[in-house]
């Protein structure tokens, strides 16, 4: 491994002494490296160390499926048995919906952080549990078959909580402490549902101003949402590579078992197991989460073979990867996704290649929308959620740099393959056109959400009214005939959804809305 110094630089450049900071660490065999950069509270001066508490987010999720895999060995609760099994409130959701499924985001159940986004709700708004249980259980009509494809879902994570508090009779924070915290030698972690909530020691959550010209003046992030089973995991650097030492240990029951992905109905190996990415190449194992509220940003990678890890916990709503990448270069380490090395092509062909490829293109089976842009010569892929940056692999094939998705351009029809999705479909690109015509001055309802849509006079804005009151103003772009779109950028949940598409149906008189892991909702 290289020295302590190169890594302590390294660590520095990312994250200065006066900015919002970081603890990283490192476990690889007997070594331990564990520090903190940056500052913690920007007011006060609090430096960010391996004992400051922190909100680690989807993080969480490994620890609530251990537990259900626990119960499942003790014979509390059966992983192919419908949720209403446990649960008599959850019979209207689908037939197919097992526990297993809820545990390996294969249900089909819409992202409630994303439709909360459609019922008026701003980023800093008040949303309590009860709003997002009710959410939930309105939210049983999915996208797909249960089973068929991989898609994120938070609320299955409520769902699994409250599935284990009916059949253990306990609350799942006792539980947690009990089997997860006391027994790893986590003592200073807990469950933190109310994200309004200042955290001990005071650590705060910043962003980037958005005006700042030189990018380095800090805002502090206001969050109201509470979340539970999904993401309320609060711990330290200290504590948490605690945890990475037993799961590499194996130490706790049934934490071999997180590793264990359900396969994709064509058999191919599917990409997220037990609350958490399992990523497999050659034999070689890559268990890694991200977790993520405005504010606060994390990831984790577990290696088994070389007995390592790398953490990263960052106070500041920014990606960690670029971070995370850098430190497992010196520390010697891997990902085990595939590296995509792009072809060579002329100028010429680029140039002719992008200006046919440019445009947008949609999969009816899937309700998805793929915007495919070129800039400068770099093709990017856009389904809704992040832009892919992607590589040419072939005169008229492209993926992306980790392989996730595999695209083949076919004139007018794009050949996707999502790999850790496991999806395949055609997406035909869509005619030009002003989608915003049929919208201009209207108003549209959705029942199950009590909300209203409401378009400007000229079509090229919206507000949405609902139940958690008015949303911002949000700016209506054309991406062809019949189609448009609005980005919501900021959200109650980090990452936020990003590109909500709207599909004008039946000459106007209703519009299909919805983002990556929220589709098909209806506004009449």
């Amino acid at each position: 491994m290289h020295s302590f110094d190169s890594l302590d630089s390294l660590c520095h450049s990312f994250f200065p002494p006066d900015s919002p900071g970081a603890a990283v660490g490192i476990l690889k065999g007997a070594l331990r490296y564990a520090k903190g950069f940056g500052l913690a509270n920007l007011a006060e001066r609090i430096p960010f160390t391996p004992q400051t508490p922190f909100r680690a987010c989807s993080v969480s999720k490994q620890f609530v499926c251990l537990l259900v895999l626990q119960l499942e060995r003790e014979g509390k609760i059966n992983l192919d048995a419908h949720p209403s099994t446990y649960v008599a409130a959850l019979h209207a959701f689908p037939a197919s919906l097992t526990v297993r499924h809820l545990c390996q985001n294969r249900s089909g159940l819409l992202d409630y952080w994303c439709v909360a986004m459609l019922t008026g709700a701003k980023a800093e708004s008040v949303f309590t549990l009860a709003d997002g249980a009710a959410l939930i259980q309105s939210l049983h009509a999915p996208m797909y078959e249960a089973g068929s494809q991989y898609c994120y879902s938070n609320g299955n994570w409520r769902i699994l909580e409250w599935i284990i508090e009916s059949v253990t009779e306990r609350k799942l924070p006792d539980l947690l402490a009990e089997r997860m915290f006391a027994l790893t030698g986590m003592k200073d972690s807990g469950w933190g549902v109310d994200t309004s909530q200042v955290l001990p020691g005071n650590a705060r959550g910043y962003r980037r101003r958005s005006n700042a010209q030189d990018g380095n003046i800090w805002e502090e992030e206001v969050t109201r949402a509470c979340w539970s089973g999904d993401a309320a995991l609060i711990t330290t650097l200290d504590d948490f590579l605690n945890w990475e030492r037993a799961m590499l240990a194996g130490t706790l029951p049934c934490s071999e078992r997180l590793r264990e992905a359900m396969p994709h109905p064509d058999r191919s190996r599917g990409s997220y197991a037990y609350g958490i990415n399992a990523w497999e190449k050659d034999g070689r194992w890559m268990l890694w989460h991200s977790g993520a509220l405005r504010g606060w940003r994390m990831v984790h990678m577990r290696f088994p073979q070389e007995r390592a890890s790398v953490v990263v916990m960052m106070n500041r709503t920014e990606n960690p990867m670029p971070c995370a990448l850098k430190i497992l270069q010196c520390a010697e380490l891997k990902t085990t996704w595939d590296e995509v090395s792009e072809s060579p092509c002329t100028g010429g062909e680029n140039e002719t290649f992008d200006r046919v490829l440019a445009g947008n293109y949609f999969s009816e089976k899937l309700g998805l929308l793929a915007e495919m842009s070129s800039t400068s010569g770099k093709i990017t892929m856009d389904l809704g959620a992040e832009a892919a940056p992607m590589l040419r692999t072939g005169e008229r094939t492209m993926a992306n740099a980790s392989g996730f998705y595999h695209v083949e351009h076919r004139h007018n029809v794009l050949a996707i393959h999502a790999r850790q999705f496991g999806w395949r479909d055609l997406f035909l690109r869509i005619a030009t056109g002003e989608g915003r015509r049929l919208l201009a001055g209207r108003q549209f309802h959705n029942a199950l959400l009590s909300a209203t849509m409401i378009f400007s006079a000229d079509g090229t804005a919206l507000t949405i009214n609902g139940p958690h009151g008015e949303s911002d103003r949000h700016a209506v772009r054309s991406l062809g005939d019949g189609f448009a779109a609005f980005d919501c950028t900021r959200a109650l949940d980090e990452t936020p959804p990003g590109r909500f598409t709207i599909r004008v149906r039946d000459d106007g008189a209703r519009i299909d809305v919805g983002c990556f892991m929220a589709r098909d909702l209806i506004f009449n």
